[in-house]
């Protein structure tokens, strides 16, 4: 791997080597080698590289590209591995995306196993997936590393060590790193053709961009997706994963990093919106925060460096979390910091879809800048054809991840308050991206059986009108979580702007769930903290409690004069009336 390393360093494309350049430049500043597990002495900036672009994986065309030719390719290098007398071939994790090469693997080589954290006991070819914990390791095992996952793959390497693994994801890279997708080429043209193009970036399509994506084409915008994974399968489509044909983009071209790169350079006209966590994500790990911020930065100098001095092309920063919290490695808060305003004070424009205006504020101020931002709530639209509140009992909506279903700390801790609800009569209406998630049948089945029908899980709603006439029918929204990661920060961060930034993180945020319920007609039960939610809703549909006070919820529901409710006027809440803020920004840009 090493040699190969360094064959693709001579063969990066002179956009990819300046990216490097930046990048390295910011990690050799910041000192943040250790953030990366590495010494100055042994850091290497195209490892660094191949990790980034693993984050933009087509993938697709990576399960694809793993074949038993390719494997054994791979394994030239490993004479009779696999064969009794042989180094043992070891697989893991053993995904189900690689049934067919795992499949020809077990029917091929007799000294192989297979390891997963989560798949033990299922059977491939005859041959029973061992968990992690019951693998015995021998001398000389080799591990075949099949996975997407960079964590996963990282841990993998870890365990069995250097020159005892072949990870697969960075044959992979390397052999995409230097060369565009084929299809990049028509697919700018295509932009390039119309007058008021939107190139949204991001891994996956964003659902909660949804409504904002539909109005931009009705204000005479023609939106563009550049992504790496096309949801198809029911199993992938989340609340915030839609299927791209879910949403109105123009057309949408599938690319790894470098696609994303040389698409950004090469924009003459219109506005880039770069979803500039996914870059790098921070996983709630300050470490991973300041790297995801470094790699931003590098982003924005490589395009501004290499772009036609003609080009009208803009490169905004779309900024889903204003600046995004963590709950370890706390004594990387100055880097971060840092990273954080250089990021602010180079972008060419800032989108914060769900902070309110005194953020901004904060961050001019700390800054000394005047920034090129805009602050465009993520509103929803109006029912059209609005059912009666059911009237059998109270009716909660819950439209994004509640249950625990994956590991987040502002979401940890409140099943027990969801439970407490559903054992006072209410129901809870659930829409996931994975209905026979096992943490909902454990969900379900700690409610006594008699209560059980009283939760009611659903695949998410991507049609616009279709899900706000569906959540017209109930009572509350919601949008109440564990705050408790917040002040943590502010309690152990010592960097000064951080913690004041985390300090405003609740009262400036709003959610898009808030303003989907809402503009439905749900009264919103939020946090006490979100100060902005309980300003900017009209009066009487911000429900402002702790968790503490959720025992209270059905007599302050009792207590509401639900006629009076009814007769809100929402028409602010509206995306149609708000698309404006956004429209006449981007308009602005291109001026």
């Amino acid at each position: 791997m090493a040699d190969d390393t360094r064959m693709l360093e001579r063969a990066l494309a002179p956009d990819m080597a300046c990216y490097g350049k930046h990048l390295e430049a910011l990690v050799r500043e910041e000192n943040l080698y250790g953030a990366l597990g590495k010494t100055a002495e042994n850091f290497d900036v195209v490892d660094l590289l191949l990790e980034i672009a693993s984050n933009y994986v087509n993938v697709e065309d990576f399960v694809t590209s793993i074949t038993f030719g390719q494997v054994q390719e791979c394994l030239k290098p490993y004479p009779h591995a696999g064969t009794k007398g042989g180094r043992r071939l070891v697989v893991a994790p053993c995904s189900p995306l690689f049934t067919k090469v795992m499949t020809d693997l077990a029917g091929h080589f007799d000294h192989i196993v297979f390891i997963d954290k989560f798949r033990a006991g299922v059977k491939v070819a005859g041959k029973t997936i061992q968990s992690v914990d019951a693998y015995k390791p021998e001398t000389g095992d080799l591990c075949l590393i099949l996975t997407r996952n960079t964590e996963a793959a990282a841990g993998y390497e870890n365990m069995f060590g250097q020159g005892n693994f072949i990870n697969f994801l960075k044959v992979y890279i390397l052999l995409k790193l230097a060369h565009v997708t084929d299809g990049l080429p028509a697919f700018m043209d295509k932009v390039h053709a119309t007058e008021k193009p939107i190139l949204f970036s991001s891994p996956r399509p964003m659902g909660t961009l949804s409504s904002t994506i539909r109005e931009l084409g009705r204000r005479g915008f023609s939106p563009f997706w550049l992504g790496s994974e096309e949801v198809k399968e029911d199993h992938q489509v989340g609340y915030s994963t839609p299927r791209v044909t879910d949403v109105a983009f123009v057309d949408y071209q599938m690319g790894g990093f470098i696609d994303n790169l040389r698409a950004f350079i090469n924009l003459q006209h219109g506005t880039v919106f770069f979803h500039y966590e996914a870059i790098y994500p921070p996983n709630w790990d300050f470490n991973r925060v300041a790297l995801c911020y470094a790699a931003t930065i590098a982003m924005i100098r490589t395009v501004k460096e290499m772009r036609d001095s003609e080009a009208k092309g803009k490169l905004a920063l779309y900024m889903y979390d204003a600046i995004k919290p963590g709950v370890k490695n706390y004594d990387r808060g100055p880097s971060c910091g840092r990273l954080y305003k250089t990021m602010m004070q180079e972008a060419e424009a800032i989108i914060f879809s769900s902070y309110t205006e005194p953020f901004g504020d904060f961050v001019e101020n700390a800054v000394r800048k005047k920034l090129p931002r805009v602050h465009c709530h993520r509103y929803q639209i109006m029912p059209k054809n609005r059912q009666p509140r059911r009237t059998d009992a109270y009716h909660i909506a819950i439209i994004s991840v509640m249950l625990e279903e994956f590991w987040e700390p502002s979401r940890m801790g409140v099943v027990p308050y969801l439970r407490d609800l559903i054992l006072d009569g209410m129901h809870i209406h659930y829409y996931t991206g994975n209905v026979d998630h096992p943490k909902l049948e454990e969900f379900r089945l700690s409610l006594p059986e008699d209560k059980r029908h009283q939760f009611q899980a659903y695949r998410p709603i991507h049609d616009l009108d279709e899900l706000s006439n569906e959540l017209s029918q109930y009572h509350v929204g919601w949008s109440l979580f564990n705050m408790q990661i917040f002040n943590d920060t502010t309690t152990y961060m010592e960097d000064q702007f951080t913690r004041d930034a985390m300090e405003l993180f609740t009262p400036t945020t709003l959610p898009s769930v808030i303003w989907t319920s809402a503009a439905a007609g749900l009264p919103v039960v939020c946090n006490r903290d979100m100060r902005g939610v309980v300003d900017m809703l009209p009066a009487g549909m911000a429900i402002p409690l702790t968790l503490s006070e959720l025992g209270n919820l059905k007599n302050i529901l009792d207590g509401m004069d639900w006629k009076a409710i009814d007769a809100i006027s929402l028409e602010s809440l509206d995306i149609e009336n708000q698309i404006y803020k956004l429209a006449d920004f981007l308009t602005g840009l291109s001026a």
